[in-house]
């Protein structure tokens, strides 16, 4: 590999990193540089990421499910399931 090839492939990575950072930071009402001082690309367990601020409580799909349908304002709901691919 080049390095403009090298420098060119950092760049997309830097920009998706921004990105992230930016969503994480819009939905977690936090700065860009508080999400980058925990963020780093590091691997979080639930417990750890919960006492950073990454998520508000830790808990599995069906917890999800049921937190998505309440913020949806859906007192029903049907899932379908689709076999893997």
């Amino acid at each position: 590999m080049t390095a403009e090839e090298r420098a060119y492939i950092e760049s997309i990575i830097d920009k998706i990193y921004d990105t992230f950072l930016g969503r994480v930071a819009e939905g977690r009402k936090m700065s860009k540089e508080e999400v980058h001082k925990v963020a780093q690309g590091r691997v979080w367990t639930g417990t750890m990421a919960k006492e950073v601020g990454l998520v508000d409580e830790l808990g599995g799909l069906d917890r999800a499910i049921e937190l998505a349908a309440a913020e949806a304002g859906m007192d029903t709901y049907k899932l379908k399931e689709y076999p893997k691919a």
